[in-house]
């Protein structure tokens, strides 16, 4: 899934089974060359890239 903000950035989202997601996310975020990464569950990220940041460190 990919999610545009309303800031032009461009949140991708990936729907996998939980005993991979850590896996998974460590690559699709090298994959993508993303310094944020964030686990979550059936939720629309953030609209700004700044709100999905704050949300990484959290």
């Amino acid at each position: 899934m990919l999610f545009y903000t309303r800031d032009g950035s461009v949140v991708a989202g990936l729907a996998v089974e939980q005993d991979v997601a850590d896996d998974t996310l460590r690559d699709m975020a090298a994959f993508v060359g993303s310094h944020h990464a964030l686990l979550g569950s059936e939720q629309r990220p953030p609209d700004t890239a700044e709100a999905f940041i704050a949300l990484c460190n959290t």
